[in-house]
């Protein structure tokens, strides 16, 4: 497992105030250099949760809570090698928690899909 601080990786940006939207995005305040800081919706880079919306209800209920568990005791920061954002305008990133990439299947439990699935769910929750 890769693990770094952020304190030695330039690239990370702490995160405040982290709300889970779903399983697979989050609504945070940024903390950028020189006390400034926005407000943000992240993707979250290799998180495939079921839509709210969606046929797995539950489990998309499920990832949710587990996702905001995980924001409420760790340091949470975020990774980006580059402002990109989604379709949605989501900023794209990858989560650290503690100083260690956040594992999808460790953060979300059973509520991590396959790509495919989550795409197949996605569908499902557009229809």
């Amino acid at each position: 497992m890769r693990t770094a601080t952020p304190t030695t990786r330039p690239p990370f940006l702490e995160l405040a105030d982290c709300r889970a939207i779903d399983g697979d995005s989050i609504d945070a305040r940024v903390l950028l250099p020189l006390g400034v800081s926005t407000r943000r919706r992240i993707r979250l880079k290799g998180f495939f949760a079921p839509e709210l919306t969606g046929s797995m209800r539950s489990q998309a209920e499920y990832a949710r809570m587990r996702l905001q568990s995980a924001l409420d005791v760790c340091a949470c920061y975020i990774a980006t090698h580059a402002i990109k954002e989604d379709r949605y305008g989501r900023l794209v990133a990858t989560l650290w928690l503690d100083g260690e990439i956040a594992r999808p299947e460790h953060v979300l439990g059973s509520g991590q899909l396959s790509e495919e699935d989550h795409k197949a769910d996605l569908v499902t929750a557009r229809a």
